[in-house]
């Protein structure tokens, strides 16, 4: 009975001497897991250590090709011990303002951040470049996007992509204390950049070359916007919103009264005639375009309501590619009808017309709108309305590439995409195609095409004609119903074409607010960008 006891003490002394020895081992593995962590290393390093922060940084939007769009450029910063000698170094480089600045700051004795123009050497002071992740001109801006105070993203890509783009990594610059804890002189800080910001980010679509061609010819265009679009894959290659506005003045960009902050790629418009040729292939599908016949007078009569043509003495006798190229507005009512709401409704669904586009998250077009077929079937007015592109239609110019590059692109479109992927920590993750619609035949798309030519060669928009190279397109000034400051009605003008012609490779939108007409504000635009891109070889 002795030796039964003892052995059970025994036992349970063994096992709350193990219990004992787990508990101190598990004390210990989670004394050195704080040791180790980053924020036990930054609260040691602040503790005998004075460190300057210099920003967070944010991964990169890339290009097509791989190149930056955002973190193409850099800055030199210094940190600043100071002292006499490299206040001295310092008046070198800056200006007057500065300097006062700087002085104020060395006041505090305490090291300080700066930027510089140039790297200057002196003990005292380190120079570092810091990647810009938005310059003060960023191209494509509105598609990129600006950041907030804190680093995150609050509009396009860099809203839809924040948390892939805001890193962990920032760079500091550390310097040592005294138990006093007061900087020691004599010792120059440590430099600590912890992130790549080229070896995480989103690659895009956009070809940043296309881009400043863009950039470059819509300055004549106030208000609007403009896209380039690769007509076999529906990838955007360029795109830009007027008027512009800078990322690191984002207060100035609200006060305007032309709202630059506004994405008009994604808003809604009155698109008028750019919608002609749906109608024509809608006619063109269901056999009426082969039979019909107009005259054009001027105007027309349509459930006891007139209605004109732009040209008021008329265009005499018309048929689909001569309306097309004079954009006739009495064929296209006659048409309409003749065509019926169904067809006509059927076709421009499936282009797309009355649904939103979405290009990534938080970036979607919105306001699209339709004619219901319901009122279509009930109205011969709103019927003929809708041939030309006026009525209860709202469009955005992204919806227009569908239209346009499934003319160029022998009957089928991909919907305009913008992401070709995402990378991180120098890993590539592709995006997907969608599936291609097909919304007409080829030869429907041949035949169309070649009526576009006339549009350029003899028709409304003549002066889209490039000189080195070949095109099609068509023209529109849209009517609102709304007014302007002055009393004067506001119309929209439009040009959607593609080039060259033979094989068509880029698809063009382009929209100018408030403006006289597609022919004379946004036709030359189209020539501008079709000639700079063939000079450039694309």
């Amino acid at each position: 009975m002795k030796k039964t006891v003892r052995f059970s003490f025994e036992r349970r002394t063994a096992f709350c001497f193990f219990i004992i020895v787990l508990l101190l081992f598990v004390c210990f593995l989670r004394i050195f897991t704080i040791i180790l962590s980053p924020k036990y290393k930054v609260a040691a390093s602040e503790g005998h250590h004075y460190i300057i922060d210099a920003g967070n940084l944010r991964g990169t939007i890339f290009d097509r090709n791989m190149h930056p769009i955002t973190n193409a450029g850099e800055k030199t910063m210094a940190a600043v011990l100071p002292t006499p000698r490299t206040l001295a170094v310092l008046r070198g480089v800056l200006n007057d303002e500065e300097i006062l600045n700087v002085a104020e700051k060395i006041k505090e004795d305490k090291p300080f951040l700066i930027t510089l123009p140039e790297e200057v050497t002196c003990d005292g002071i380190i120079c570092f470049k810091v990647p810009e992740n938005l310059a003060a001109e960023q191209n494509a801006v509105h598609l990129v996007g600006y950041c907030d105070a804190s680093g995150h993203g609050v509009t396009g890509l860099q809203s839809s992509f924040d948390d892939l783009l805001n890193l962990d990594g920032k760079i500091t610059v550390s310097y040592a204390k005294d138990g006093h804890s007061n900087v020691l002189r004599g010792i120059e800080g440590v430099l600590e950049n912890t992130s790549n910001v080229l070896n995480t980010g989103v690659i895009s679509t956009l070809d940043i070359n296309i881009q400043r061609i863009l950039e470059s010819a819509t300055k004549t265009i106030k208000k609007g916007c403009a896209i380039v679009c690769e007509a076999k894959t529906g990838e955007i290659l360029a795109a830009v919103s007027l008027p512009s506005f800078s990322p690191h003045n984002i207060e100035a960009a609200t006060e305007s009264p032309d709202s630059p902050l506004l994405n008009r790629i994604f808003c809604s418009y009155n698109i008028g005639s750019v919608f002609k040729p749906c109608a024509g292939i809608s006619a063109m599908t269901n056999g009426v375009a082969a039979v019909f016949s107009h005259t054009c007078l001027g105007n027309v009569t349509i459930d006891g309501h007139t209605f004109n043509c732009h040209k008021l003495s008329g265009h005499g006798k018309v048929s689909l590619d001569s309306a097309l190229a004079l954009s006739c507005n009495t064929f296209f009512y006659r048409l309409g009808i003749l065509t019926g709401a169904e067809s006509l409704y059927k076709t421009a669904t499936v282009f797309g017309f009355g649904s939103s586009i979405t290009l990534c998250n938080k970036m979607s077009t919105y306001n699209e709108s339709i004619t219901p077929l319901k009122t279509l079937k009930a109205s011969n007015s709103a019927l003929a309305n809708l041939a030309i592109g006026q009525g209860e239609l709202l469009a955005s110019p992204l919806t227009l590439l569908n239209l346009y590059n499934a003319i160029a692109n022998e009957g089928k479109y991909y919907t305009p995409t913008l992401i070709k992927g995402t990378m991180k920590n120098g890993k590539i993750s592709e995006e997907k195609p969608a599936a291609p619609t097909k919304a007409m035949s080829k030869e429907c798309a041949e035949k169309i095409k070649n009526y576009l030519n006339g549009v350029i060669e003899n028709g409304t928009g003549t002066k889209a004609k490039p000189e080195n190279t070949t095109a099609a397109g068509k023209t529109a000034t849209a009517e609102t119903g709304w007014k302007n400051k002055k009393g004067e009605l506001i119309s929209q003008a439009w040009f959607c074409g593609f080039f060259p012609l033979e094989s068509p490779k880029y698809t063009v939108v382009i929209l100018a607010e408030d403006s006289v007409s597609g022919g004379e504000d946004c036709a030359p635009v189209f020539k501008t960008i079709a000639e700079k891109m063939t000079e450039a070889g694309y």
